[in-house]
């Protein structure tokens, strides 16, 4: 009876031993609040990767400066390659004469040919023969501007005498005195002074 007993109790002891220990264990293990992983901070940082900050990779003004590439005064200057005075100025090539007045010759006494022109160049009058005009030799030729068209007499008011006939051929030029008013003159005529005789002449 007694080995009941304490057999009884012995094994109530354990019981209870056992008990305690298993709910001091339990209780532990459930009781501590900062053993699991719920730590709000620790993978949740805001700034970490969603960084919004608006200047980090947007600045507006670094390949978008306007002034960078489209400059429009660097390579759509007008005057840099369109300068209207650089090949269009009527002055530059004024030395070509300019025609006022053109005839063909036509053969009077002597055979005479070619074209007579009034010109003006720079400013100067000439009475020019092209270079198919030819006459006949002769004594004492001269070029006159004569105030007819067909030359029929040589009073002095009627012609103006532009010197000696410098070729029979050719291409040759005589100037006209400034005060001479070419609108006065009809016609260009080869003379001969000393038998006064006309060789030819050009209707203006």
């Amino acid at each position: 009876m007694k080995l009941t007993y304490f057999t009884a109790l012995a094994i109530s002891s354990l019981l209870t031993v056992g008990t305690v220990t298993l709910a001091s264990h339990v209780q532990f293990a459930q009781a501590n609040p900062c053993a699991a992983a719920v730590n709000p901070c620790a993978g949740a940082n805001p700034c970490a990767s969603a960084n919004p900050n608006p200047c980090a990779g947007a600045n507006p003004c670094a390949s978008v400066n306007p002034c960078a590439s489209a400059n429009p005064c660097a390579s759509a200057n007008p005057c840099a390659s369109a300068n209207p005075c650089a090949s269009a100025n009527p002055c530059a090539g004024a030395a070509t004469a300019i025609a006022a007045k053109t005839g063909s010759f036509e053969g009077v006494a002597h055979s005479t040919l070619g074209i007579a022109t009034l010109v003006e160049e720079n400013g100067k009058r000439y009475l020019e023969f092209d270079q198919a005009f030819r006459s006949d030799n002769g004594p004492d030729l001269f070029v006159l501007l004569h105030k007819q068209a067909v030359p029929q007499t040589y009073r002095r008011d009627q012609f103006v005498n532009l010197g000696d006939l410098q070729s029979v051929e050719g291409s040759q030029r005589y100037e006209i005195p400034d005060d001479v008013s070419i609108e006065d003159f009809k016609s260009a005529v080869i003379w001969c002074r000393q038998f006064n005789v006309t060789f030819g002449y050009a209707t203006f």
